[in-house]
């Protein structure tokens, strides 16, 4: 598949107009917190202080929450996100994985929209759809819950099709 000017122009757009909050204000930019502060980040962050990230033992206990919380109570450390904020620590990697994250549903959604659209719409206008879809809120924490929908769509139009090539 050809990729035309306009999909590099708003991909380079959507990188630019997310980190630019971070590179001007640091870690003083703003993340949702909605759900994530008392939740997903705080767990990222107490496993990777107490080194317990990637322990899969059930003896293994957390001291420092409920006077003795065991390991297997809290969710895996083998997720992207969770290995990202243990590399570059809890700001940096979520900035990270929002940013990689946005350009999965970018491109998947402009792959998609190729798809499905194949001679209705132009390049350019699929792009400016493309950029819309991947500026839109969700919560990094949860991976591709949100940004992947396209690529399960695809997946699905191609088990259909194999499907009915099939009967």
């Amino acid at each position: 598949m050809k990729l035309h000017f306009s999909f590099w122009i708003g991909l380079s757009l959507l990188c630019t107009i997310t980190l630019a909050p971070y590179f001007i204000l640091g870690e003083g930019g703003y993340i949702r917190i909605h759900d994530t502060l008392e939740g997903e980040l705080v767990w990222l962050k107490v496993l990777s202080d107490n080194g317990t990230l990637y322990s899969i033992s059930n003896h293994t206990i957390i001291p420092s929450i409920f006077e003795g919380m065991p390991r297997n109570w809290m969710p895996s450390g083998f997720t992207f996100i969770a290995n990202i904020c243990h590399l570059f620590g809890i700001f940096k990697g979520y900035i990270i994985a929002n940013i990689f994250f946005r350009i999965i549903g970018f491109v998947s959604f402009f792959v998609f929209l190729k798809y499905t659209l194949k001679i209705v719409l132009p390049d350019r206008d699929i792009s400016i759809l493309s950029f819309i879809y991947s500026t839109m809120g969700f919560f990094p924490v949860f991976g591709l819950s949100v940004m992947g929908v396209p690529l399960l769509a695809i997946a699905v139009f191609d088990l259909y099709s194999y499907r009915k090539n099939l009967l």
